[in-house]
Parts: structure tokens; sequence; C-alpha cells
């Protein structure tokens, strides 16, 4: 009796494929990657755990982009005040360079706090 056979993979190598992006892509750290330059996607947030709040967890904003050097990926940057608040003016789809410029001290009624500095540009 002849039996079905299944396609190799030979076969499934000769079409065309396109990836399926799921989840939030793969974080880009900008203080050990360097500068990021990419296609805004736009921003969503992510719940993480966290014992200091009531509830266990908080929500973190995430930027998504298409990187210019591999446009088929989605990378990410974790929000931050400076961050979210240039990335709230930019528009989806635009190309956009981010790059760690430092960080900042400051006094708050809690004490001495860091803030982490970006440069953000959109080209024209």
């Amino acid at each position: 009796m002849p039996t079905k056979t299944s396609p190799s993979l030979a076969d499934a190598l000769d079409e065309e494929w396109e990836t399926i992006s799921t989840g939030i892509g793969e974080e880009w750290d900008l203080e050990t990657k360097g500068p990021f330059v990419g296609n805004f996607i736009g921003t969503t947030t992510k719940e993480l755990k966290d014992s200091d709040t009531e509830s266990g967890v908080r929500e973190q904003s995430v930027h998504q982009f298409a990187p210019k050097s591999a446009p088929d990926e989605v990378v990410f940057l974790w929000g931050s005040y400076e961050l979210d608040a240039a990335m709230s003016k930019i528009q989806q789809g635009a190309l956009v360079r981010v790059a760690f410029t430092g960080i900042g001290q400051f006094k708050s009624d809690q004490g001495p706090r860091q803030i982490k500095h970006y440069k953000v540009q959109v080209a024209k």
C-alpha cells in the first residue's frame, strides 16, 4: 500500500518566508550596544513584577522599532521619563536615532536620584 510522504526539507527551503513577529521584540541596550537607528513602530506597556507595589506588578512603557539595518526585526527600548517624553512627540513610521548620553544626578524628597539622559533625533 503506498504511503503519503511529507514535503522534504529541501522543498521547504525553496519557499519564500515571511517572519511573523510575536512578543515585544529584542531589547536594545543603548549603554552597551551604542546608538540605535530605526523606524518607530509604536509604544506599548509591559507588566513587570514589583514587590514595592500593592498589586505586585507595575506597568513599564516599551518603545518598539524596526532597525534600519534589519527592517524585518523588532527591537525595543525600555521607557524612562526622558525617553517617554521624547517618543510621545514622534509619529509612527518616523526614522529615529536614539543615543544614551549619560546619567545625571538630582535630589528628590526621597534623597539623591539618578536619571538616564538620551538624545533622540528624527530624520527630516
